[in-house]
C-alpha cells in the first residue's frame, strides 16, 4: 500500500515507489545488462552517480550505471 512502512509514495504529490529514508526508488529498469551491487552493499556505494541521477529526476547522469571512470566502485559490484 502506498505510504505504508518504508514507502514514501504519495498520490496527491504525484510521488510513487520511493523510500522514506533517502527518497531512492524501490526498483530500477536499465536498458542494458546490469551489474548489480554485491550482497549487502547499498547501491550508492556501488554506483557513485546513482543518487545524483535520482535527485535530478533523471536529468543528470542518465548513464549512471555505465562503467566510466568515477561511476562504479568495482569492489562493490558483481560483474557477470
Amino acid at each position: 500500500l502506498f505510504g505504508t512502512s518504508s514507502d514514501n509514495s504519495n498520490t496527491n504529490a504525484n510521488r510513487y515507489y520511493v523510500t522514506k529514508t533517502n527518497g531512492l526508488p524501490w526498483a530500477i529498469n536499465v536498458p542494458v545488462k546490469f551489474n548489480y551491487p554485491t550482497e549487502r552493499t547499498d547501491i550508492n556505494a556501488a554506483y557513485s552517480k546513482f543518487a545524483s541521477w535520482v535527485q535530478s529526476n533523471g536529468n543528470t547522469y542518465a548513464n549512471w550505471y555505465t562503467n566510466q571512470s568515477g561511476y562504479i566502485n568495482s569492489s562493490n559490484v558483481y560483474f557477470h
